[in-house]
């Protein structure tokens, strides 16, 4: 392990060689194979290198997953124990560069989304939503984006989140992961077209190692924001700036909802509802548990996370007492028309007609297994199951 330098002003001028001797030599579990133990695992910040899964069927991107499971928490938990305040890291010349990206303008107006889209990402990464230095142009990414694009947009302004997250390349802290044999197709793009085509050539972004690792800590987090703000957006400075400051109480509590540290002792409505839901959600991939509908456009979603056992009953915001469902479905459950019940089946209550159009769907659910979460840790809670089956009963 090499020793910390700093330079005279005591800044740690090899963080980023730290942190990566530090991961370089862990032991490490893959989630995939649940147990099997390797060390010395020589993956960059990309995380490109070859880890042999022992679970037969693994599929590449399975493995990549794996890889980046394991590479966030080493690389947050190490940056975070060097020192407070980003390990002490030298950030102010990304805040130099944030503060004078190259925006697009026309006509007098200045385009906001390159400073919508770095606003966002800073809270994916609040919330411990990236794969490591990772940044997916997913429904995660998009809901941040519009957010705070729906605060500061004129008439002049469409919600394109895939223009910035493209052209932000011109910036020097933002890269483009390139899919292997998609390199020349990667040159040759001057502008996105469509998501599935960019994302059919570029894998995600990733940010400057600097920039990342100061961005883990809560303190830089706010002073890049307020430093950001005041630059684009000074006319709606006291707004956003409450906006980031949920997003930072959101953050922690949804850590907290998956496990990935203690929960904070008071915690408000708003930020309890967005965490429960954010990470619902995220765990199904926006997916209804019912009916299978997935759709999502520019950061919004067709599915609510719904409570199995209503917080008014339990206040309970554990995630298993979730699952996901489309607006049909989540009405038809909170009419007690439908029920999520212990064999992990749905069931629907007598008195339904399938001789109405309108309820031939749901007598059509009645049998059908729920759709899990792809994230298993978040599957529902036996006891809240067997509620919603006594209720089935009671009806």
């Amino acid at each position: 392990m090499p020793s910390i330098e700093r330079n005279n002003d005591g800044v740690i001028i090899n963080a980023e060689k730290l942190v990566y001797e530090q991961v370089l030599h862990q032991r490490v579990l893959c989630p995939i194979c649940k147990g099997h133990v390797f060390e010395d695992w020589p993956f960059g910040w990309d995380a490109h290198a070859e880890h042999q899964c022992t679970v037969e069927g693994a599929t590449p991107e399975e493995r990549k997953k794996s890889y980046r499971a394991v590479q966030a928490p080493l690389f947050a938990d190490y940056v975070v124990s060097l020192a407070p305040n980003a390990a002490g890291i030298d950030y102010s010349k990304y805040i130099d560069q944030l503060v004078s990206m190259r925006m697009n303008t026309q006509n007098g107006h200045t385009s906001p989304h390159k400073a919508i889209m770095m606003l966002a990402v800073i809270d994916l990464i609040a919330g411990g939503e990236t794969s490591g230095n990772r940044i997916e142009y997913g429904p995660e990414l998009l809901e941040h984006f519009k957010r705070y694009f729906d605060v500061v947009k004129t008439p002049a302004d469409s919600c394109t989140p895939l223009n910035p997250f493209w052209h932000l390349k011109t910036a020097p802290f933002w890269h483009h992961s390139v899919r292997a044999g998609q390199e020349a197709a990667y040159r040759v793009m001057d502008r996105p077209r469509g998501p599935n085509v960019m994302t059919e050539i570029i894998d995600g972004a990733f940010l400057e190692d600097g920039l990342f690792a100061a961005l883990l800590s809560e303190s830089v987090r706010q002073e890049i924001r307020e430093a950001m703000i005041r630059r684009y957006f000074s006319e709606h400075f006291d707004e956003l700036m409450a906006l980031a400051e949920q997003e930072e109480g959101v953050g922690l509590y949804a850590k907290a909802l998956r496990g990935e540290q203690k929960a904070p002792g008071v915690v408000k409505e708003d930020v309890r509802d967005l965490a429960f839901a954010r990470v619902v959600k995220q765990a199904y991939h926006f997916q209804c548990a019912a009916c299978g509908l997935r759709i999502w456009f520019e950061g919004t979603s067709l599915v609510d996370a719904a409570h199995i056992i209503p917080f008014s009953e339990s206040h309970d915001d554990d995630p298993r007492n979730g699952l996901t469902l489309c607006k049909n479905h989540h009405w038809a459950m909170d009419q007690e028309w439908i029920f999520p019940c212990s064999d992990n089946k749905w069931h629907v209550r007598d008195g339904i007609d399938d001789r109405v159009d309108s309820q031939r769907a749901l007598i059509d659910l009645h049998g059908k297994t729920l759709i899990p979460p792809h994230d298993s840790r978040f599957s529902p809670k036996a006891e809240s199951l067997r509620w919603r089956e006594r209720r089935l009963r009671a009806v």
